[in-house]
């Protein structure tokens, strides 16, 4: 089953945590919770994220954090070039250019938005203090919590109100979109394809906008529209949309529409699905608090979008990658042995059992036809018994034909493997020779070998005494 999405955004004076229901578009909040941390120490922030997982009965999960625009220093820029690599370097040179700070007390990420008119390339750079980054890391990671992606809270909102209103952004035009945060609002320049520009507005801590000091917060949102026209083309935005802190939108769109001479839309806050239980209502969020940006950027897995990455960062994630791969290949391999045991404990159980299956009928069969066996175990022990009772007899008749006058036969002996021993004498060697030549040259002696020969006188007389080892053939 798929966990739920979690996406959380610490700003300057809110904790706010968001559940959504996965796979599911537009998302659909299955929870969300917004606690006050104005003035809390970094430990009472951590403190505060374990209460509210315990409170939505969260386990720790990797989650993707919103980064407030306001704490974000965003420059668009036209770089000589059309080649990537080019353009990372020049990125890199310029980092510290647009802030007071080092290049290593700082961490950038940037969007390439397709050439101008002379053909340069055009580079939506941000950059933000690497403390901010580590010390929101810092707060999560002590909560037990592993951090999947650290991204731009701009990009979130242009991307909810862009799904919302597809059909009314044409690819030609630009628009304006303003997100009414708790401490800022969110001026976004945006066509349906991409956002170009943003500017981050001050608001008072908190309080809704209201009719007092609005002619000066219209003001900066007109100079924000000013600046992009000066920098970026002359083209003005055709709509506006507006979406955030619900108790801001009615006195924005009015002044928007009257003194921009602007159609305003408001864009549809997330939905909150009511929890079980009859009766049961959903939370509200504080009317001065945004879940725009927070609630699309918890399942948005778009490429499009600005993420912050510390290096210690992306060593936990390659060593939080690489474990789940050797996790996953453990569990394949576990998975695959025992698979494989499993097919040769089965074909050892075949074979086991068809060995029995001959077992059991070869004992049926030895019980039905056992005395026959016997008894033709018994007829076959008397017919070679009585085979090599006469083989002596066929060998000596054999040999009878073969002894030639000269030789004096002694002993004559065969044993069950038809190997014989001839023993005699000669008057001369030369006649044993010759009787061991005829005996090779016959069709029963297979092999003659000499044992010895030696020379015997008696009588007055020499002799030659020998004795011979055949191997009948049968």
């Amino acid at each position: 089953m798929m966990r739920p999405p979690v996406a959380v955004e610490i700003s300057e004076r809110w904790l706010k945590v968001v559940v959504a229901k996965p796979a599911t578009r537009p998302p659909r909040l299955l929870a969300c919770v917004v606690k006050p941390i104005a003035g809390f120490s970094d430990g009472q922030i951590t403190q505060t994220v374990k209460q509210v997982f315990r409170e939505l009965k969260l386990k720790a999960r990797p989650v993707t954090v919103s980064f407030p625009r306001c704490l974000v220093t965003l420059r668009n820029l036209h770089l000589p070039s059309q080649d990537p690599r080019e353009i990372a370097q020049m990125i890199d040179l310029n980092v510290t250019r647009m802030v007071p700070y080092r290049k290593e007390e700082v961490v950038s990420s940037y969007r390439l938005l397709g050439a101008d008119d002379i053909g340069y390339t055009k580079v939506m750079l941000a950059i933000v203090h690497r403390d901010l980054v580590k010390r929101q890391t810092g707060i999560l990671e002590s909560a037990g919590l592993s951090i999947e992606r650290i991204l731009l809270s701009s990009h979130g909102v242009w991307q909810w109100a862009a799904a919302r209103h597809k059909s009314e952004m044409t690819a030609q035009e630009l628009f304006l979109l303003v997100d009414a945060d708790a401490t800022f609002l969110d001026c976004i320049i945006c066509s349906r394809e991409q956002a170009l520009f943003s500017r981050s507005i001050a608001l008072q801590a908190d309080q809704p906008v209201r009719e007092e000091g609005m002619s000066k917060l219209i003001g900066e949102v007109s100079q924000s529209l000013e600046v992009f026209q000066s920098e970026e083309t002359n083209k003005r935005p055709i709509k506006a949309f507006l979406s955030g802190a619900a108790g801001s939108l009615e006195p924005l769109k009015q002044a928007i529409g009257r003194d921009l001479k602007l159609p305003v839309v408001s864009v549809s806050p997330p939905s909150i699905l009511p929890p079980k239980g009859k009766g049961a209502r959903p939370a509200e969020p504080p009317p001065t608090v945004s879940l725009t940006a927070v609630t699309e950027l918890a399942t948005d897995q778009g490429e499009q979008l600005m993420s912050f990455v510390l290096p210690e960062m992306q060593i936990k994630q390659s060593l939080r990658q690489k474990t789940r791969e050797l996790v996953l290949l453990g569990s394949l391999s576990a998975y695959l042995i025992t698979l494989l045991i499993g097919i040769g404990m089965s074909r050892v159980y075949r074979h086991q059992a068809y060995l029995n299956q001959l077992q059991a009928r070869n004992a049926a069969i030895t019980q039905e036809i056992g005395e026959l066996v016997t008894q033709s175990k018994r007829l076959e022990l008397v017919k070679e018994s009585l085979r090599l009772r006469g083989l002596p007899l066929r060998y000596l008749a054999e040999l009878q034909q073969l002894l030639p006058q000269d030789i004096a036969l002694e002993f004559l002996s065969v044993d069950e493997r038809q190997r014989g021993v001839i023993r005699g004498q000669a008057l001369q060697l030369s006649h044993v020779f010759a009787f061991i030549s005829t005996l090779e040259q016959s069709a029963f002696v297979d092999h003659v070998e000499t044992k010895y020969t030696r020379r015997k006188r008696s009588r007055d007389k020499d002799t030659t005494e020998f004795e011979l080892a055949l191997q009948y053939r049968p």
